[in-house]
């Protein structure tokens, strides 16, 4: 008797993990792509630190001209014009430089196969040399989730869980409660998703036209202009949206789904590591997805076995 009200989460369940999927892996690889030059200068965040820049003004002395077409123009992005014409040491320009190229995964990876070949003639690389190579650089970075056990643990007891002592009473009664607490943890979800969604959603048609947006704007991130500010607000909206979902009174009868849902959303947060270089990295991009793929199909088992049974 108590199936139909999960059954019944599911729709919310379903709405719910798809923006937190979305937004969690997309804020997250975005937010790399849109800060790596997050004043907009012509210089990157990584590159204004070896110039002492502020990476959060274009002109930071302020004399009129870019910190970029600065030190593009052979200026010191520091002291204001004129007379700040770099001459002599250029380990400045050379540093910023090094800095631009970056040491990304794909450029280790090239640089490691190099060293491999210089080892090895032609003749004696096998394909097992080459597994090896390949697990070896990326293996443990390629790691993914297999089950649901793999995800950040949750503790159940953090969970806000609302007893249901409800077996002395008769069916017509108890049913009537589950049924209350049910819709009240419902209610709960679907204002947390409504206060936390980037545009205004009253009906299924606004939810259609949020997912027909996003799945617009996330096209743009193969471009050279993603759109920065929606990213930036998806993020942000999304923090809001598993604050509010930690704080919810859970029915005590799907408390364990729920501790699984939220290991779920923690899962996709995971999935910025800070020991990956920029997204604009191939090989991290490919890393991300890869993971982000391994956790979709951890996510569809989670509502195909727990939410839909």
């Amino acid at each position: 008797m108590k199936q139909k009200p999960i059954k019944k989460l599911s729709i919310g369940f379903l709405s719910l993990v798809a923006f937190a999927f979305a937004a969690l892996v997309v804020a997250n690889t975005a937010n790399k792509l849109v800060f790596s030059d997050l004043d907009q200068d012509g210089l990157s965040d990584e590159e204004e630190k070896v110039y002492g820049t502020d990476p959060s003004k274009k002109d930071t002395d302020r004399d009129g001209y870019s910190d970029g077409t600065e030190v593009k123009s052979g200026y010191d992005p520091l002291k204001p014009a004129p007379g700040d014409k770099l001459v002599g040491d250029k380990s400045l320009v050379a540093a910023g430089a090094s800095a631009a190229q970056g040491t990304g995964l794909t450029q280790k990876f090239t640089e490691d196969f190099q060293q491999l070949l210089t080892t090895k003639d032609k003749q004696s690389l096998t394909v097992e040399d080459l597994d090896d190579f390949v697990n070896e650089s990326l293996g443990e970075k390629m790691t993914g989730v297999s089950s649901i056990n793999d995800l950040p643990q949750v503790d159940r007891a953090s969970v806000k869980i609302k007893k249901q002592d409800y077996a002395s009473l008769g069916d017509e009664e108890r049913l009537r409660r589950e049924k209350g607490d049910y819709d009240e943890y419902l209610t709960g979800m679907f204002y947390a998703f409504i206060n936390n969604a980037p545009q205004q959603i009253t009906s299924e048609k606004d939810l259609e036209n949020f997912y027909e947006n996003f799945e617009n704007q996330l096209v743009t991130l193969s471009t050279a202009s993603p759109n920065a500010q929606y990213f930036r607000q998806l993020g942000s909206k999304t923090e809001g949206f598993i604050g509010e979902v930690q704080g919810l009174e859970v029915p005590e009868s799907i408390a364990d789904i729920h501790v699984k849902f939220l290991r779920i959303l923690k899962g996709f947060v995971a999935l910025q590591d800070p020991s990956l270089p920029s997204i604009e990295d191939p090989i991290t991009r490919f890393i991300i997805l890869s993971k982000a793929s391994k956790l979709k199909d951890v996510a569809a088992d989670f509502f195909n076995t727990d939410v839909a049974n």
